[in-house]
């Protein structure tokens, strides 16, 4: 069984937070859509390891390339490393 995630925290409005509740989402899936140099990857890595630190599960098909070693976001490098 999957463990149950906490929300994924993906920014913040003026007036509150904004959140992935992903007990009450339809499923686990989710797209990063924008143009290049919009920071997906960057957004992404931030999930996976909000997701991972909570004990949960991601596959990552990156046929990009986007999360080898020296395109992680420095910030992060030491928590993928774990």
């Amino acid at each position: 069984m999957f463990k149950e995630l906490n929300a994924i925290k993906l920014g913040k409005s003026d007036e509150f937070d904004v959140e992935w509740d992903i007990k009450n989402s339809a499923n686990g899936h989710v797209a990063l859509i924008g143009a290049s140099g919009n920071g997906k990857s960057v957004f992404a890595q931030k999930m996976i390891l909000q997701i991972v630190e909570q004990g949960g599960t991601v596959l990552i098909i990156d046929q990009h390339g986007s999360l080898s070693e020296d395109q992680i976001f420095k910030p992060y490098r030491k928590a993928f490393e774990k």
